[in-house]
């Protein structure tokens, strides 16, 4: 498995799982969603386009900028 197939599904195993605790939890504050939201984004977000030189590695093989 490659490793843009392992964060993928990674990625999406982690949503299924906060989704569906959503949904047997209680309301947070606005305060503290927005709070959870920024901690996971720091944790867990890769910043658009950031992993395009891995792709561009993998599919193109381009060794150099």
């Amino acid at each position: 498995m490659t490793a843009q197939r392992l964060q993928g599904t990674l990625f999406c195993l982690i949503t299924l799982i906060g989704a569906l605790a959503m949904l047997a939890m209680e309301w947070f504050s606005p305060q503290s969603e927005i709070i959870l939201l920024a901690v996971l984004i720091v944790l867990l977000g890769v910043p658009h386009g950031a992993l395009d030189t891995v792709f561009a590695h993998q599919l193109y093989g381009i060794r150099s900028p």
